[in-house]
């Protein structure tokens, strides 16, 4: 089973501890990183590709057991974890995506939705383009 969800805001909006990503942050990842759940080793769901668009990164989520992940995904919360390289005050000037963790606590950008919200979003979305 493959998702595609946003885990990251790029727009310049401080998230809830004032951590400001934008356009301009200097962003590196790997090919394929871990997707977990927490941040906590041991509970892979599987990998993902990272892309930038629209003033965001977002995973395309390939999850090893799709089907028995889905029941509880709609609770879940996409976020990434990685290393900051350079900072600037609150402002991250350049930082390394080693995973994208599916959290059960909210993000610390309150305004990133749940996987179930983004993607009941983007089906609502390819039936108004239809």
């Amino acid at each position: 089973m493959d998702i595609i969800v946003k885990v990251l805001n790029l727009d310049g909006v401080p998230d809830d501890v004032g951590d400001i990503f934008d356009e301009n942050t200097e962003i590196e990842w790997f090919d394929e990183v871990f997707v977990s759940r927490d941040y906590v080793n041991g509970t892979v769901f599987g990998k993902a590709k990272l892309f930038k668009e629209d003033k965001a990164i977002y995973a395309e989520v390939s999850l090893e057991d799709g089907e028995s992940y889905s029941v509880f995904l709609d609770c879940l919360t996409p976020a990434i974890g990685g290393i900051i390289f350079e900072r600037e005050g609150n402002y991250i000037k350049k930082c390394l995506i080693r995973e994208v963790a599916f959290l059960t606590t909210p993000n610390l950008d309150s305004r990133m939705k749940t996987i179930k919200e983004q993607l009941e979003e983007k089906s609502i979305e390819e039936e108004t383009d239809k």
